[in-house]
């Protein structure tokens, strides 16, 4: 496997991404950067997104495979919780209506409190 390391331009997102050897063409690699930028910029962008880091976390067969976690603040940006995603989960469809589901519960704790 060929690694490559990225920081997204406006966000400062970091990422790392994976192709075979056989695929690791400079073409290649630079597509697959752009594509994953895209998506992790497009993340950012979703309304009450803080913050969006890539790690790694171990599954149960004792490798490590990408996750994607989001920091979601409150309208008043008092309050924050954490969304953590595989990465293989990963779309905008997927995870906005996740992200807004959590930033509605921020805000009715905060009304309630």
């Amino acid at each position: 496997m060929q690694v490559i390391e990225v920081v997204t331009t406006d966000h400062q997102i970091y990422f790392e991404a994976r192709a075979p050897r056989k695929l690791a063409t400079t073409e290649n690699l630079k597509g697959l950067a752009l594509a994953n930028t895209v998506m992790y910029e497009a993340l950012a962008d979703l309304p009450g997104v803080a913050t969006v880091e890539w790690t790694q976390e171990p599954t149960s067969a004792g490798l490590l495979a990408d996750h994607v976690i989001l920091y979601v603040t409150s309208d008043s940006g008092e309050s924050e919780g954490v969304l953590d995603f595989p990465l293989l989960l990963v779309t905008t469809d997927y995870v906005e209506p996740r992200v807004t589901a959590l930033r509605a519960a921020l805000n009715a704790t905060e009304q309630a409190g």
